[in-house]
């Protein structure tokens, strides 16, 4: 199945204040994957990262400052085939993030 290709590194890391995120999400499949996007379960505000081609990398920030339940971040995309796949990892609450780092 193509979802056992594509691995990804998600790596979120702190920004100085405490309403956004800085993240980056690698493709370690071999196929390029489309309408990349990233945004927390409220999807207050998505990010889209368009197409991210194998072995290539995107970065960004996620602002948060209206974020104000708790919830998880998400990467959502399109595969080869064509089929949407949603990735959800890591933790916030109240709007403030509480890791470091997202693997």
């Amino acid at each position: 199945m193509m979802n056992q290709f594509i691995l990804f590194v998600i790596v979120l890391i702190l920004s100085s204040c405490n309403n956004g995120i800085y993240f980056s999400v690698k493709n370690d499949s071999e196929n390029e994957i489309f309408n990349v996007k990233f945004y927390t379960s409220e999807k207050v505000k998505v990010l889209n990262l368009g197409s991210i081609k194998s072995g290539a990398k995107k970065a960004g920030h996620l602002n948060m400052w209206r974020n104000r339940i708790d919830g998880a971040y998400t990467i959502e995309y399109r595969n080869s085939d064509n089929k949407t796949i949603l990735h959800s990892n890591g933790y916030y609450t109240n709007g403030v993030r509480l890791i470091k780092v997202l693997r």
